[in-house]
């Protein structure tokens, strides 16, 4: 028999292996060049991206980072500019010490015809000339200023008001006057972040204003944000960060189902010239639509010649949407069209994305996006007379996504999925549409997934808080030639192409380095089986530990993201995947401590029919539909012995209440849960209205009320009581109910933390100690710690 010494060392490299996988999304060390981010340079045929590298001779190897410049036409991937010189003379500059295989610098802008480089670093903005090798500091224009379209002038919020500073001569005015705290211009409701502390007004000054301007920069379109009836929603800070000891309270408005009065948006244009405000003569629109306000969401936008605006006004539960026209000038507004659902609308199938509409100011017309005929396709729109002019596309397939428009071609390229049977229908194509006659061209397609980066899409996002990335990232030229793709599927090596529009390989820009994987790696494994209703095709992946034996019994772990905005299946590979890919690392590391991991997107989830999606309105608890995740397990039980369904284990990275409902709902299936950041259907106001549906009686119904007394499994749960979307009294909710039936659990409240367990190396290592040791029947190794370079990586990119 082993010594425990022994077997203590076993588990502990596990861990340490399974560290790596964890931490894998943030710090990229083991793949590199899974997916690039491209930065066409305006005017040019050419883009700029990161390229990661190991540098040898270094023990252990050290992962470097360059600035490659591609060239389409010339079918040529360099080194930007010499970054031993570069690096030089920046720390010349900067009288910093300055790496050339790390160079600190972001927000890239080229200036090819010039050889001139401007870029941010050491929290200043800098000037790169190659002809000189000398780099100037240049004067910073705050990054939440709104810079006008002919770069003279800069929008602003102070004391809740809106400004406006003219950038060359530096003169600054107020536009209004009367803003106050709860009743300000230009703001996001504070629904948004309920962890942050709106007294202090220097935090309203340094927000972006919510503002849009005119096309020839003379009016600015914006709102009045009236939160003055709205509940307040306490939130406390138990351990402040200067030290103090008294808790101190952060007091947010956020209605909360079935409040009468929530936040609400005053619609108004400002003429510059005049200082005229226009008030639209409109009812205030309701703040009903999740996360994203009018602008930030796409939700509103202007005509070609500046005299009329248009806006959404959202319903509550999002199933009736209307177009309004708003006259600038007098105030006018009107009713172009409005769509009706018995269920919801979604503006875009990602509901952190902001709405897939894609005005044409010059045509007065609008692209707009619905899933009316049980479809996501686009449809076109006469703005002068509000009338439906065609569909552009359709079919029992649907749009994931506009990449682009050519207005002179009239065509669109655009990202498809669903549209060959035989292969997974979450796989994105790229294709040309014509906007008039609806005619299709594919300009790639395959057994795999296309990623095309886009300056909304949430890997973007994420990139941006690296500095792998700025909000001019995209995948397609501006002039809509040349398309950059990483062409990925879940078992196989991710590989970046550029594509000509006609869909032939100009080149392979990058092919991932998988090197630094350890010895033994297993691919995962894509699988196609069916729900419970034993008629609807459900995909999934199973992930093995590198040591894996189909000789031996391994335990489950059941990965579920209990939410109907998301689809949690990964289909790229490592970090070609939502969110650098964190679902296919995390999956990876809990393998890695000796389990069989599943993800499977069951019905209730996005990114499929609008039939699909429905299953889980009026029933949010249970998206991704638990019954279709057992009916999975088993299908894969019978075709692998190893799988032991004696010990399954149920849990997500965060925001899933699934652990919990399994636990409760399905009692002799699911033995442990670990849950992190569940909410209450009770204190969420736009999710449950628009995903649970209008009717439900907000005072009375939980999702766990009926069901806590048949709790018989290990339960743990953890929240970060500053969780900023929800609310630490969700949790609590819960506990209360489970002390009530007397039932035995774990809670693990942090202090501090933020909305996913990553928000908390904590977190993460108390989640692997429950299953190693309740579900693998192991004893975890005594406290063990993550890297600090690992908590530092988890830190630059916590979500709350």
């Amino acid at each position: 028999m082993e010594s425990n010494k022994i077997v203590d060392q076993k588990i502990l490299a596990k861990y340490r292996l399974a560290e790596k996988f964890e931490h894998e999304s943030c710090v990229e060390s083991m793949v590199l060049n899974a997916q690039i981010f491209p930065h066409w340079i305006d005017g040019s045929d050419c883009f700029w991206y990161i390229h990661k590298f190991r540098k040898q001779g270094m023990s252990p190897p050290v992962v470097a980072k360059s600035f490659r410049l591609v060239g389409a036409q010339r079918r040529t991937n360099c080194e930007a500019f010499d970054h031993q010189l570069f690096a030089n003379a920046l720390s010349r500059a900067s009288k910093n010490d300055v790496e050339s295989i790390n160079l600190p610098i972001s927000q890239l802008v080229f200036d090819l015809e010039t050889n001139q480089l401007e870029f941010s670093a050491f929290g200043k903005s800098w000037r790169y000339a190659w002809s000189s090798n000398t780099c100037e500091e240049l004067e910073i224009t705050p990054c939440n200023w709104l810079v006008s379209p002919d770069k003279e002038k800069a929008l602003l919020i102070r004391d809740y008001n809106l400004w406006v500073r003219h950038l060359k001569t530096g003169e600054e005015y107020a536009l209004t006057s009367d803003g106050q705290k709860h009743y300000a211009y230009a703001v996001q409701p504070e629904r948004v972040n309920m962890a942050i502390d709106r007294s202090d007004k220097a935090w309203l000054d340094a927000t972006n204003p919510e503002a849009l301007w005119s096309p020839d920069s003379k009016k600015i379109l914006t709102v009045h944000v009236d939160e003055r009836e709205v509940p307040e929603f306490p939130t406390t800070c138990y351990v402040p960060s200067d030290g103090a000891i008294r808790p101190h309270l952060i007091q947010t408005k956020y209605a909360l189902p079935e409040d009468q009065a929530m936040a609400k948006f005053e619609l108004l244009a400002i003429d510059l010239e005049t200082r005229k405000v226009c008030k639209a003569d409109y009812s205030a629109i309701l703040d009903t639509v999740i996360l994203a306000g009018l602008f930030s969401g796409n939700r509103a936008w202007w005509s070609d010649n500046g005299d009329k605006a248009f806006f959404l006004d959202v319903g509550r539960g999002q199933q009736q949407v209307k177009v309004i026209d708003f006259d600038t000038t007098t105030g006018a507004t009107g009713l172009l069209f409005q769509e009706l659902s018995d269920t919801y609308i979604d503006l875009s199938l990602e509901f952190e994305r902001p709405a897939y509409l894609l005005p044409l100011p010059a045509s007065n017309e609008l692209i707009w996006f619905s899933e009316r005929s049980g479809w996501a396709h686009l449809y076109l729109y006469d703005l002068n007379t509000g009338v439906c002019k065609n569909q552009i596309t359709g079919g029992d397939w649907l749009v994931r996504e506009i990449l682009h428009i050519d207005i002179n071609r009239r065509e669109l390229i655009i990202q498809v999925a669903g549209r060959i049977k035989t292969r997974d229908p979450y796989y994105r194509e790229i294709c040309l549409v014509n906007i008039d006659t609806g005619n299709l061209e594919v300009i790639a397609s395959g057994n795999y997934d296309h990623l095309v980066c886009t300056p909304t899409s949430i890997n973007v996002v994420g990139a941006i808080s690296f500095s792998q990335a700025t909000t001019n990232c995209n995948g397609v030229s501006s002039d809509g030639q040349y398309i950059a793709t990483s062409r990925s599927r879940i078992d196989d090596l991710p590989i970046t192409i550029l594509l000509d529009r006609a869909g032939n390989v100009v080149m392979e820009v990058e092919r991932a380095d998988i090197s630094g994987l350890p010895g033994g790696w297993q691919w995962p494994e894509p699988v196609k089986l069916l729900a419970d209703d034993q008629k609807t095709d459900i995909y999934g992946v199973v992930f093995r530990p590198t040591d894996f034996s189909p000789d031996k019994n391994y335990p489950v772990i059941n990965w579920v993201h209990s939410n109907p905005f998301y689809a949690e299946v990964p289909k790229g590979a490592f970090h070609c995947n939502t969110l650098a890919g964190y679902a296919y690392m995390s999956a990876s590391a809990y393998a890695e401590l000796g389990f069989i991991v599943v993800i499977i997107d069951g019905r209730g989830t996005c990114y499929r029919s609008k039939a699909f999606h429905d299953e889980s309105y009026g029933k949010i608890e249970n998206s991704s539909y638990l019954d279709d995740q057992i009916a999975g397990l088993q299908q894969l039980a019978e075709k692998y012995p190893y799988i032991d369904l004696d010990r399954v284990g149920i849990t997500n990275h965060g925001g899933s209440n699934a652990p919990v409902y399994g636990l409760l709902a399905y009692p002799d299936f699911y033995k442990v849960g670990v849950a992190y950041s569940i909410w209450d259907i009770r204190l969420l106001t736009k999710e449950s209205e628009t995903y649970h549906g209008l009717s439900f009686n907000a005072a009375t119904e939980s999702t766990v009320e009926s069901m806590a007394r048949h709790l018989e499994g290990k339960l743990l749960l953890m929240h970060g009581m500053l969780d900023p979307y929800f609310h630490v009294a969700g949790a609590l909710q819960l506990a209360d109910i489970l002390v009530r039936n007397n039932k035995d659990f774990d809670l693990v409240l942090l202090p501090n933390g933020g909305h996913t367990w990553d928000s908390c190396r904590y977190g993460v290592r108390r989640s692997w100690d429950y299953f190693v040791k309740y579900l693998g029947n192991e004893d975890p190794p005594c406290e063990f710690r993550l890297s600090n370079y690992a908590e530092f990586a988890m830190d630059k990119m916590r979500l709350g």
